[in-house]
């Protein structure tokens, strides 16, 4: 049972939270790695944000966004730090 806990946490802390876009937060690894050890699965994927509905979600929405111009590149401006002698 913590066997499975501690796997449900580490797939949750390493994988993408296809809900926010970004990774799982203590917090939410943690909870997703007791509903796991409790033999819930299914809530474990929800709550980490890792189910087939998500991560479909997840692609459209990038897929619109790179038809919508959002991944364009632009230059980066040369900065100077602020402290150089010469």
């Amino acid at each position: 049972m913590a066997k499975q806990g501690f796997k449900g946490y580490t797939q949750a802390r390493n994988d993408r939270n296809y809900q926010t876009g970004g990774q799982n937060g203590v917090g939410r690894s943690i909870a997703s790695g007791v509903a796991s050890a409790m033999g819930m699965s299914g809530m474990a994927q929800r709550i980490a944000g890792q189910t087939g509905r998500d991560r479909q979600g997840y692609q459209e929405r990038m897929l619109q966004a790179m038809q919508n111009g959002g991944f364009t590149a632009t230059p980066t401006p040369h900065v100077e730090p602020k402290n150089t002698q010469k």
